[in-house]
């Protein structure tokens, strides 16, 4: 944990920085955790002191699991707004997780038609016909392999 202790008459702020290892982190995950901070004021010529409590609770670590159950499986790229685009919310950079390497969708011949390494990702289906496709999304750790349809 890091805190950048100030000292001054006005109201002041000072940033609190905590970056877990990744051990650390999974141990916590889910449970609920206090911080006291302890603040001193001698601005009077007395000296007196308080402390602040912080309670924070750490959400899970993400898992490939959780963004495979949220892969949709078809597609509609006809400009209505609804599932015009293959993409895929959810998928985290948290350092401790497992990590996003690329997403590759292939045709049913097996040549690529689109490749990217962004978290946020969407596919069109730009330039494509209707039919099946195949995906990969490749993670340090595993790779979630599905099938989409494009219909349009």
């Amino acid at each position: 944990m890091k805190f950048d202790e100030k000292t001054g008459n006005p109201r002041l702020t000072s940033r609190f920085e905590w970056k877990p290892n990744c051990a650390d982190y999974a141990a916590m995950a889910g449970k609920e955790m206090v911080v006291h901070f302890i603040t001193q004021d001698n601005s009077c010529g007395t000296n007196k002191n308080d402390t602040l409590a912080v309670r924070m609770r750490l959400g899970n670590l993400p898992t490939a699991t959780n963004v495979e159950q949220n892969t949709p499986n078809v597609i509609t790229p006809n400009g209505d707004g609804k599932n015009d685009c293959f993409f895929i919310e959810g998928i985290s950079s948290v350092a401790c997780g497992p990590q996003f390497e690329k997403i590759e969708i292939f045709n049913r011949w097996g040549k690529l038609v689109y490749s990217s390494i962004d978290t946020k990702f969407k596919w069109c289906a730009d330039g494509v016909p209707s039919g099946q496709y195949y995906y990969g999304l490749k993670f340090t750790n595993q790779t979630i392999k599905g099938t989409l349809a494009v219909i349009k």
